[in-house]
């Protein structure tokens, strides 16, 4: 049987890491370029629209820009999900009672079987989200679910006691993002 030493462990975890920092900071590159993009079509079309005004000797509206400041998206108010504490203890539950880790999915649907309901755009990266943020208690395995932080899982080559040098368990929320709907 081939086993993995944890500096093994420890070095796929750093490339790990690596890979999803140079993947997030391509998103946001091309975010910021979507972004340029779009204000550059705006100051176009507002260069245009003031041409078209002046030839017809019409008084102009808000430009884009002025439009952004003066009408902000408005927020839709967030709903009010099950305290995270309390979310957190009941997916440690299931996961001890069933014995292996759980995926997302698995974790979402016995919560709601037990009235725990979590809402916000979308409702299984908000639970994703409050377990990412009780990393002191709950860890996620990669290929496995959702886990105790302080107990070990073989098949997942996870030692409770050296995941914060070793780094098996996966420091990102599922999905990669943070729900925005996800109560603190």
């Amino acid at each position: 049987m081939d086993t993995v030493s944890p500096l093994e462990i420890a070095h796929k975890r750093v490339a790990d890491i690596a890979e999803q920092i140079a993947s997030n900071k391509n998103k946001i590159a091309d975010a910021q370029a979507i972004i340029n993009g779009l204000e550059i079509e705006a100051a176009e079309l507002d260069q245009w629209i003031a041409g078209w005004h002046k030839l017809m000797g019409t008084t102009p509206k808000a430009t884009a820009a002025e439009r952004i400041v003066l009408n902000p998206p408005q927020r839709t108010r967030r709903p009010k999900n099950p305290d995270r504490e309390d979310v957190v203890n009941q997916s440690l539950q299931i996961i001890r009672e069933r014995g292996t880790p759980q995926p997302r999915k698995e974790l979402f649907d016995a919560l709601a079987m037990r009235d725990i309901k979590i809402q916000g755009k979308d409702p299984e990266m908000v639970l994703s989200t409050m377990l990412w943020r009780s990393q002191d208690k709950i860890v996620r395995l990669p290929n496995h679910g959702y886990w105790p932080k302080d107990t070990d899982y073989d098949p997942a080559i996870y030692i409770a006691e050296f995941d914060d040098v070793i780094g098996a368990a996966d420091s990102s929320p599922e999905g990669g993002e943070l729900a925005d709907d996800a109560d603190d």
